[in-house]
This record gives C-alpha cells, sequence and structure tokens, in this order.
C-alpha cells in the first residue's frame, strides 16, 4: 500500500516529462505511468499505478502558464497574521537577527493589509485558480479506475487539496498553499487532507493563517541543509552617547563658580541619561539607511541568498529526499474517518 514515501515519489516524478527516461524515479518505487498529460496553458498531471492501487499526481508551478495560476492564490491577511509568519521564515533561513528585512517585512505586511490592496486581493487573489481546478477535474472524471490519492506539490498540491474536498478523495499536498474549495467555504478540518510541508517553506508559511480549505493533518519536515549560509554581515557603527556636557575644574569645589559649574555638569549629564533611549531609537533609521548605502555587495549577496533559501525550502526534490531519509514515512498511509493517524 502507498506511503507518504510513495506520494512524495510522484509528486516529483510528475514534473519529469522529457528525457531518455522521464519517469524513472516512480519506476524505481515499482510504479508505472499509465498517463501523462501537460496541456498548453500549463496544466499538468500523471497517473500512476503499483498493483491494484492508483494515484493521480498534479505538477506545480513550471512555467509562465503556472506562475499566472499561482497569482490568484495571493492570499488575504491582516498585518499581524503576515507579521507572524515573517520571523518563522528569517529564523529557517538563519537571517532572524538581521534587523531590515523585519523592518521591510513589517512595512510589507502593512501594505498587504491596507484598505485598496485588500479590495484588489479580494477582487483577483485569495481563490483556487479556476481554470486549472477545471481542467483537474476533467482530467480525473477520464480515467478508468478511480486514484486512491491525489498528490501534488506547490500549486499541484493546491489542486489536489480542493478537488479532496470535491470528490471526498484522500489526498497529500508537499508545500503547497492553504486555500479554498470552489465554494469558497470557511475553514473546516478534512480528515482526508494531508499537508506535508518544509519547515521553512515560503508558499505554507505565509497561507498557513488564511484561505478556507480544511487544514487537515500537517506533517512538518526538516531538509538538509544548504551548501552555504547567509553572506557575512557588516559591522554597523555603534551608538555613540552624545558628549555635550561641560565636565568642569578638576580643581577642588573651593569657589561658587566651580560648585555652579559642577552642578550644571551634573544635570546636564542626567539630562542626557533621560535622553539617550529616545535619542538611540531616533539613530537608528539613520544609522540603518547609511549602513545600507555602505554596503550595496553585501545586499545583493543577501537577494541571492533569500531566493536561494525560498528555492531550497520550497523544493520538492529536497523535500522528497528527506521524507525517504526517514522510515516513519514508509508505513502505509491512512487517510479519513476513522483513520489511524
Amino acid at each position: 500500500m502507498a506511503s507518504i514515501q510513495d506520494c512524495a515519489i510522484l509528486a516529483e516524478d510528475v514534473y519529469n516529462q522529457t528525457g531518455e527516461n522521464p519517469n524513472e524515479l516512480a519506476s524505481r518505487a515499482g510504479w508505472e505511468r499509465l498517463d501523462g498529460q501537460s496541456w498548453p496553458d500549463g496544466f499538468a498531471a500523471g497517473y500512476y499505478r503499483r498493483g491494484d492501487e492508483y494515484i493521480v499526481s498534479y505538477r506545480g508551478t513550471d512555467d509562465l502558464a503556472d506562475a499566472l495560476a499561482d497569482a490568484e492564490m495571493i492570499p488575504q491577511a491582516s498585518d499581524e497574521q503576515f507579521g507572524g509568519t515573517l520571523p518563522s521564515v528569517l529564523g529557517a533561513y538563519g537571517l532572524g537577527d538581521v534587523a531590515e528585512l523585519r523592518l521591510g517585512g513589517a512595512a510589507l505586511a502593512r501594505l498587504l493589509s491596507s484598505d485598496d490592496v485588500r479590495t484588489l486581493i479580494d477582487r483577483y487573489g485569495n481563490r483556487v485558480p479556476q481554470q486549472q481546478t477545471q481542467q483537474a477535474i476533467r482530467y480525473l472524471e477520464q480515467l478508468s479506475t478511480p486514484p486512491a490519492y491525489l498528490v501534488g506539490h506547490s500549486l499541484g498540491g493546491a489542486l489536489a487539496k480542493t478537488l479532496s474536498l470535491e470528490r471526498q478523495i484522500a489526498c497529500v499536498g508537499f508545500n503547497s498553499p492553504y486555500m479554498g474549495d470552489l465554494q469558497g467555504t470557511v475553514p473546516v478540518t478534512s480528515a482526508l487532507v494531508l499537508s506535508v510541508n518544509t519547515i521553512g517553506d515560503p508558499l505554507s508559511l505565509a497561507t498557513q493563517s488564511v484561505g478556507n480549505l480544511g487544514h487537515g493533518r500537517v506533517e512538518l519536515v526538516t531538509v538538509a541543509p544548504m551548501a552555504n549560509g547567509p553572506p557575512a554581515r557588516p559591522q554597523m557603527a555603534e551608538y555613540r552617547r552624545p558628549n555635550i556636557c561641560a565636565r568642569g575644574s578638576a580643581r577642588p569645589l573651593v569657589s561658587a563658580e566651580a560648585v555652579m559649574a559642577a552642578a550644571a555638569g551634573a544635570v546636564c549629564e542626567t539630562m542626557v541619561d533621560v535622553w539617550e533611549p529616545i535619542g538611540r531609537a531616533l539613530s537608528s533609521p539613520q544609522r540603518l539607511l547609511e549602513f545600507i548605502g555602505r554596503h550595496p555587495r553585501y545586499y545583493r549577496a543577501l537577494g541571492n541568498y533569500l531566493k536561494d533559501a525560498a528555492l531550497h525550502h520550497h523544493s520538492i526534490v529536497n523535500l522528497r529526499q528527506a521524507v525517504q531519509a526517514d522510515r516513519t514515512y514508509a508505513a502505509r498511509l491512512r487517510l479519513g474517518v476513522g483513520a489511524n493517524n
């Protein structure tokens, strides 16, 4: 019987439709690909059999048409929800202490949760891609034997989850968004839905508190670390306490002028002590802007690292390898009412 490892293999194998042996990954696990279909507008799926068990695997984002379908799934959320996601992503990437990323993420969260942007997302986003969902349904209906499971990665996982609720078929989605069904119902818990996500996957993290799909059971997996860590961060200049107070004379306080100068200096130091937290806070944005302007090479390297880290944690190849390395995922997969999960 199929396991989570089998589902991960098929979620990756459906991407492999060219080459001398396009379905070698599935074949090594004993699965035969009966039918693979790729349509001009980006939809692609595969129909697999092993013994008397059948599985349909939906392909994820692989071209421009898929990317346009992904754009429909931009989530609607509050700045608190986005703000709660960002630290998890930065922490997984080893960037939790980079202040400007936290500040930039907070600014982006406020922008995305503004009334105008929320109106645009509500009108054009936060929904299942209708065209590809209808294609997925038609593909499912023309199969000779109904599948036991629907699987998919990324956009493919979103399609599998949606059809799971539409047709009551168990499904496993890998690093896929938490979206919704065709009717846009409120969140429900579905015993038929299993989400297997990499810790640090940007897509599942960004949508974990939005959408209207029953999240079901969630398995979090740690993938192998990246070959290279984040770029070394240059040292930022330290805040310096202002030196504006007269120190007075070092001689004994034998004159009225010396006593008054010493008192004035003490009062000044007290005022600086009171002002210092405010001055430190006010100087931070200026020091940060100066720091950014002095280190463009670091920020180019940081941008490249963020891109590579997001792709690394979203990759079905890395997730499949981590799942295959964990023997607990080799057990028979059981989903549905009454299953022992």
